[in-house]
């Protein structure tokens, strides 16, 4: 329960962190989070900016703030989804990826998990995801498209979160491949940097217009002599 409690704060305060928020735990000092949340709130300021141009897909921006003020502290979002109806597409999986959430099957996965060796320095893993289940775009200039956002947890051996990965395959299936494609299954591949040990994987999938999600687990060793 403790290691739970534990991995469940470090995704708060990465959620909080990204966001320009802070993570409080417990309720033994509800006024002193209360005063704290008030003070903060008065003294802020409002920091815009336009795009030079609209995106034609999704993608993750960061920003960066900076003051010249010694000793201050800035707590500003950390990025943002050029298309915001992204953001809860992304909570979703995100979900499905804490430790001892049961596997999903609502969308069909299978994952190969690829450790380093001497000619990839990195954990690679490839995906084949059922496009049964995938819901493409009508067809349109010969093509149909789709989104599916993959997702990569690692936890360590004592259950600490030791990276991440996000990323999204956008799939523009000619209609003459298009059969092919169904019988085959979508590709995507990732790549994690981990350092050696063991590890335990959450894998993840999801489309992007219906939210379904299929999830594995699975374990890894980086061997010490890998690369």
């Amino acid at each position: 329960q403790n290691d739970t409690i534990f991995q469940q704060r470090v995704l708060d305060r990465a959620m909080a962190d990204a966001t320009g928020g802070t993570a409080f735990y417990g309720m033994n000092d509800v006024r002193g989070v209360i005063e704290r949340v008030m003070e903060d709130g008065e003294t802020y300021y409002t920091v815009s900016y336009e795009p030079k141009a609209e995106p034609d897909k999704n993608e993750y921006r960061t920003v960066d703030i900076a003051t010249d003020r010694p000793g201050a502290q800035i707590s500003y979002r950390r990025g943002y989804w050029t298309k915001p109806a992204a953001v809860k597409a992304i909570d979703a999986l995100a979900a499905a990826m804490r430790p001892g959430t049961p596997v999903s099957t609502m969308l069909g996965l299978r994952a190969q998990v690829l450790p380093p060796d001497p000619t990839h320095k990195v954990t690679r893993v490839v995906y084949h995801i059922d496009p049964s289940m995938v819901d493409f775009d009508d067809p349109k200039d010969g093509k149909r498209h789709a989104m599916v956002d993959c997702f990569i947890a690692a936890y360590d051996a004592k259950g600490k979160v030791a990276g991440h990965e996000i990323d999204t395959l956008e799939a523009d299936v000619p209609l003459a491949k298009f059969s092919q494609t169904l019988t085959n299954g979508l590709p995507a591949e990732q790549q994690i940097d981990l350092p050696p040990g063991d590890y335990t994987l959450r894998l993840g999938a999801m489309d992007r217009k219906t939210q379904r999600v299929g999830s594995v687990e699975v374990r890894l060793t980086v061997p010490k002599n890998a690369t």
